[in-house]
């Protein structure tokens, strides 16, 4: 699969059209990306997800990932290569699963904060430190029969870690998308999740673009940017009150592999997530712009 998380604008028109001042980013030879000359390429991107959330988030295997910053616009673009998923399933389904509200471990809450807008390292590393020396407490407290042995299986146990974000661009939008982390254990497995904010997902949408079907998902934030992150993140006074936009849109060379096709062995899907901070609600056409502005 391969995916373009176009990611985070903060204001309409941030993409910009071809001008003298364009530029072309590509990934693995194989996506390429026209943008204004205010994009830059960060250099310490690497495939998602973080090796700490591997085994808690969705199926989805990244092999490549390029990072780019617009720090005018305040926007993020993230492209990536990945497997497919979704052989076996249908545009219904597709529009089912990302649907699905937080906690069900597949919506498209979790897939931000997951692959996208992960929360930082350092607090992931200290949430599962604190959570394994609680695992240890509760084995040592647990009782036991003469042979060592628990009497019962231990309850289980959870516990949350509120995070600290940079003034990054990138964590800047992992905090629109979480507050922080929920360790859990139980009888049958551990995992970590986001403690995620309020998003109202619109219904997808489908369209062709060059000779390509792509499936738009959307993600409106509910809370508005309030005066301390202008301050932190140093944004414009104008963007106080905006909210975090984000989109993602899976695509692959028509028509879409939904089928296994013995002529068309490992196709590569296109997945193009964008958000911005939006005063208007409406950063569609933008988002679009950079779709249709990606070969």
């Amino acid at each position: 699969m391969l995916t373009i998380a176009a990611v985070a604008c903060a204001a309409a028109g941030l993409t910009g059209q071809s001008s003298s001042m364009s530029r072309t980013f590509s990934l693995a030879g194989q996506i390429f990306v026209e943008l204004d000359g205010q994009w830059t390429e960060r250099r310490d991107a690497e495939p998602p997800p973080l090796p700490a959330l591997i085994p808690s988030a969705p199926k989805l295997s990244f092999s490549d990932a390029l990072i780019l910053e617009n720090h005018k616009s305040r926007s993020v673009l993230q492209l990536a290569l990945s497997d497919n998923p979704f052989v076996g399933r249908d545009a219904p389904s597709l529009d089912q699963q990302f649907h699905a509200g937080p906690g069900t471990g597949g919506g498209l809450h979790e897939h931000l904060f997951y692959f996208f807008f992960p929360p930082p390292k350092a607090c992931l590393e200290r949430g599962r430190l604190e959570f394994e020396r609680r695992k240890s407490e509760q084995e040592r407290n647990a009782e036991r029969d003469k042979d060592g042995i628990l009497k019962a299986p231990l309850p289980p146990l959870t516990m949350h870690q509120p995070c600290s974000f940079s003034s990054t661009l990138l964590e800047m939008y992992a905090e629109q998308v979480s507050t922080g982390l929920t360790f859990s254990r139980t009888e049958k497995q551990e995992r970590v999740r986001g403690r995620l904010h309020e998003f109202y997902l619109p219904p997808m949408e489908q369209t062709e673009i060059g000779g390509r079907t792509f499936f738009v998902f959307e993600a409106q934030g509910q809370r508005i940017v309030e005066r301390a992150e202008i301050e932190k993140y140093g944004l414009p006074e104008d963007l106080r009150g905006a909210k975090a936009h984000f989109f993602w849109a899976i695509g692959a060379q028509s028509p879409f592999p939904f089928l296994r096709d013995p002529l068309r062995k490992d196709v590569q899907l296109i997945h193009v997530v964008y958000g911005c901070l939006s005063l208007n609600g409406n950063a569609r056409p933008d988002f679009l712009r950079i779709l249709r502005n990606t070969r």
